[in-house]
């Protein structure tokens, strides 16, 4: 959700003009600073956890995080042998993400060995990541 959205920041561009003239010279201003907009991204997007306190954020975080590897893949049909194995690469995902957007694209990138490595070990590779392997498919039950 966008800091508009979320009812944060006032809006001083608006969209709906935007789509009506997309030549339009757009212009805006903020006084949310740097410490708010980082605060922002530490506590998500999601609905009923923004304004919690940052022990229970972090939690709620990561229980969403063990939810996908322990319910939501299975309830797919995948099988995961080691859900605590895809929960790390899940997590290094989330911190790339936020770097992306902290850092710029140009940081994250550079980031990105860290999944690249978190994947490894979640797969099992000792030899670390290899560019050309080809991937698993996720097995059907």
């Amino acid at each position: 959700m966008s800091l508009f959205e979320r009812g944060i920041v006032e809006s001083s561009v608006s969209f709906g003009k935007l789509l009506m003239n997309p030549k339009q010279q757009i212009t805006g201003h903020t006084d949310f600073d740097l410490a708010n907009y980082c605060r922002a991204i530490a506590r998500s997007g999601f609905p009923g956890i923004t304004e919690k306190p940052a022990e229970v954020t972090q939690e709620l975080l990561d229980s969403y995080l063990r939810l996908i590897a322990d319910r939501d893949l299975p309830d797919y049909g995948a099988t995961v042998r080691r859900p605590e194995a895809l929960r790390r690469p899940l997590g290094t995902i989330g911190r790339v993400t936020a770097a992306g957007v902290y850092c710029g694209v140009n940081q994250a990138k550079k980031s990105v060995s860290a999944i690249q490595t978190n994947t490894s070990a979640a797969r099992g590779c000792q030899s670390g990541w290899r560019r050309n392997a080809t991937p698993r498919p996720i097995r059907q039950q």
